[in-house]
């Protein structure tokens, strides 16, 4: 019974971050329709947006990011920022992003995953350098005060793996918001 009751929970808690995911997704896209008059590409940060979706639900399924999520995203990317002349810095902050979380991969011995380093390559071309950065630092720093919350309520340890994904949704939800990514 114990174990059923944890099972049911688990799912709970899933479909929970789940139903979180695709809120701060509508909130980002209201945001970027709200944000238009500031936007070069408004159109692009939507697909985006969705792209990242998608990926955070499927990561918070099964802590994987599949690449039929993200090459396609890439290639409509790499085809947007050609069509609105933004393809070298596109292509700047891909490969800037592709480097620094091959780095962070290293670091943390693996933790982070090729699916989360495709996504966040995927954010770089669709972005410019500094929004790149500033999504990367807040994504970081919003899994680890999850991290150390749950740490701290006992609901995890050191060892245990969380979806990166939603955190990357998360971060360039707020910045667009802020009307820093545009």
């Amino acid at each position: 019974m114990q174990k059923v009751i944890k099972i049911e929970n688990k799912k709970i808690r899933k479909f929970t971050t789940a139903m979180i995911c695709v809120v701060i997704w509508i909130a980002g896209i209201v945001g970027t329709v709200g944000f238009i008059y500031k936007s070069k590409l408004p159109a692009a940060i939507g697909v985006l947006l969705t792209v990242q979706l998608l990926a955070a639900l499927w990561d918070i399924k099964s802590m994987t990011i599949p690449a039929k999520i993200t090459v396609p995203a890439m290639v409509a990317g790499a085809v947007i920022v050609a069509l609105t002349g933004e393809f070298l810095e596109g292509t700047a902050a891909a490969v800037l992003s592709f480097i620094l979380m091959k780095l962070l991969a290293i670091i943390s011995r693996n933790q982070v995953g090729g699916g989360d380093i495709a996504i966040m390559t995927v954010t770089g071309l669709y972005t410019s350098i500094g929004a790149l950065i500033s999504i990367l630092f807040a994504s970081v720093t919003l899994s680890g005060v999850f991290s150390v919350i749950f740490i701290i309520s006992g609901k995890a340890d050191k060892k245990t793996e969380i979806p990166f994904a939603p955190f990357i949704l998360t971060a360039t939800v707020l910045l667009t918001l802020s009307g820093y990514v545009n």
